[in-house]
């Protein structure tokens, strides 16, 4: 799927309420044409619905809109949280790799690993659908702060 119509669904489903298309645009920063040409592509295969009030029209999602909007965050969380899942292995190779930690730079280890925490705290308050990836990443982290301690 390209991003567009991905942004728009996901919007709508964040919305909990029908919108205009120009506010779809604007906000997925698209022209209000080209918003036009993917809602309709979008009502055809059934995702979302117009519901005219008066001269204007509101787009609404439909049960398989909302459900492919959920699934598309879900992936975009997936794909999120392996990029932070890098972030830490990347971190444990550079800041780690086996060394003594000393000083400063057991601080500063010590001071990241919280930042991580901290971001793994918020994943999993917010996104019940990845907590079995967060808790993994949670039990990494937890890991590499036994190593931290090791080679203080």
């Amino acid at each position: 799927m390209e991003e567009k119509p991905g942004k728009t669904l996901i919007l709508l489903a964040k919305a909990k309420e029908p919108l205009y298309p120009l506010v779809i645009a604007r906000e997925i920063e698209s022209t209000y044409a080209h918003t036009l040409n993917t809602l309709a592509k979008m009502e055809r295969l059934r995702l979302v619905t117009f519901q005219e009030v008066g001269r204007l029209k509101l787009v609404r999602l439909t049960e398989l809109g909302a459900e492919t909007a959920k699934t598309i965050q879900s992936l975009l969380d997936l794909l999120s949280l392996a990029d932070l899942e890098r972030k830490i292995e990347q971190f444990h190779e550079r800041a780690i790799g086996g060394r003594k930690l000393q000083g400063g730079g057991l601080e500063q280890a010590k001071r990241r690993l919280e930042h991580y925490k901290r971001e793994l705290a918020r994943w999993g308050e917010q996104r019940e659908h990845v907590m079995s990836q967060v808790e993994r990443l949670k039990r990494r982290v937890e890991e590499i702060e036994h190593e931290v301690r090791e080679l203080a």
